[in-house]
């Protein structure tokens, strides 16, 4: 979906204004920048919200594919040198996928055994939250996203 043309766009319509617009204001910032974003058939990018943080769970897929350094792109930014850094990603598609607890977000049950985790690992990489485990190892639902 994310095409040269389309990331360009992204890049000249929302995330540049986005920051020109911060300093303008006052509000220069070194750290992240989390757009949220729904792109249409024609390539056209929709802001649906933006964050000074990493989107939860969106992060998680997207950070798989980084192959630099974070903590390296991390020193850059503080020390205003970012333009001078590039991050590399792998090209390799990245999906996640969310299992929630029912009833979550507003009373999340918890203790249902959670299957399947071992099969996901040896395709993709299961990352939690909401979780516990058990004395025999099981992993069980232990609450929402905090809503």
């Amino acid at each position: 979906v994310v095409t040269p043309g389309v990331y360009e766009r992204t890049m000249n319509e929302i995330i540049l204004p986005t920051v020109a617009g911060m300093k303008a204001e006052g509000h220069e910032s070194t750290g992240f920048l989390y757009a949220g974003l729904m792109i249409n058939k024609t390539g056209a990018p929709y802001t649906i919200e933006v964050n000074c943080r990493f989107g939860d769970p969106e992060t998680q897929p997207i950070m798989s594919r980084l192959d630099s350094d974070l903590g390296d792109l991390v020193e850059a930014a503080i020390d205003g040198k970012l333009d001078s850094v590039a991050a590399e990603w792998n090209p390799q598609t990245a999906v996640g996928v969310v299992l929630a607890a029912q009833n979550d977000p507003g009373s999340p049950k918890k203790g249902d055994v959670i299957f399947g985790l071992d099969k996901a690992n040896q395709t993709g990489k299961v990352c939690h939250a909401g979780t516990a485990t058990k004395e025999k190892g099981e992993v069980v639902t232990n609450g929402g996203r905090g809503w």
